[in-house]
């Protein structure tokens, strides 16, 4: 979690600063599943770090990323992987 401290430094806004970390923590547990993961799974690792956030800010946060183009939601799943990024830009 040493990027989060970049993050802080970089002296980026509260909201802006909560987003990013939420995309290392999915890039994380992604690295550790190698598939979808759900929004849950990231209120816990929150909630691990003593930093709980309501699943309502989560889902806002995860919508953020995924109009960015970040990350996507798998319809069928209900999971969420990072976006295919040979496919962005392309419409």
């Amino acid at each position: 979690m040493a990027r989060i401290k970049e993050y802080w430094e970089q002296g980026l806004s509260t909201e802006r600063r909560r987003v990013e970390e939420v995309f290392l923590i999915i890039e994380e547990l992604l690295k550790e599943k190698k598939s979808g993961i759900k929004a849950g799974d990231v209120a816990d690792v929150l909630r691990s770090h003593n930093a709980p956030t309501g699943m309502w800010q989560l889902r806002a946060d995860f919508s953020e990323l995924a109009v960015a183009g970040r990350i996507q939601c798998d319809e069928v799943t209900s999971t969420w992987t990072l976006a295919d990024t040979s496919l962005k830009d392309v419409g």
